[in-house]
């Protein structure tokens, strides 16, 4: 009961205090980044996937770069698009699965264009049938609105331990407007 007589007070608060906000003051103020993944399909694939967001670094955001479905893995190499506006490189990192003596290379060849590497040396390779999480990619938001990170499907691809392309189907997402 005291609950009750408590929560409504402070709901009534919440709510005049909510109505008396401008649309720019609801936009301006801070609030958590979600992405939001394209639902990958049936088969092997590679998605982009979210990490939860950061409270120290709120304008940052954490895209993990998944295979599905590739029993032999030695390379992934694929183009990432994003509105340069909206999104500022800051890192890619590759995953645990790969060796220490793995290639990683990433770099943003043109505003809003990201080439990413990540593969083995020699014959190494692995298993990611499963969600295996490839690697990471960081970003800094600039704005406030909706922004598509997409992967360029005829530049990405994965290879077997032999250099043979896997076929997979390449589903990126959204960051969601804030």
């Amino acid at each position: 009961m005291k609950y009750r007589l408590f929560a409504a007070p402070l709901l009534a608060l919440v709510l005049v205090g909510a109505a008396g906000c401008s649309t720019s003051d609801t936009q301006n103020g801070p609030g958590p980044m979600t992405f939001v993944a394209s639902t990958p399909p049936d088969g092997t694939s590679v998605f982009l996937r979210s990490q939860p967001p950061s409270v120290l670094l709120p304008n940052r955001i954490t895209v993990d770069v998944v295979a599905r479905g590739a029993a032999d893995l030695h390379g992934a190499a694929f183009r990432l698009t994003y509105d340069p506006g909206a999104l500022g490189f800051i890192e890619a990192t590759s995953g645990g699965r790969w060796s220490k003596q793995a290639l990683a290379m990433a770099r943003e060849g043109a505003p809003g264009e990201l080439a990413v590497v990540w593969a083995e040396k020699g014959e190494l390779g692995f298993d990611a049938s499963g969600e295996t999480v490839l690697g990471s990619i960081v970003f800094e938001v600039h704005g406030r609105a909706t922004t598509a990170v997409r992967f360029k499907n005829e530049r990405s691809q994965l290879v077997d331990k032999k250099g043979v392309r896997v076929d997979a189907t390449w589903a990126g997402g959204q960051i969601a407007a804030r």
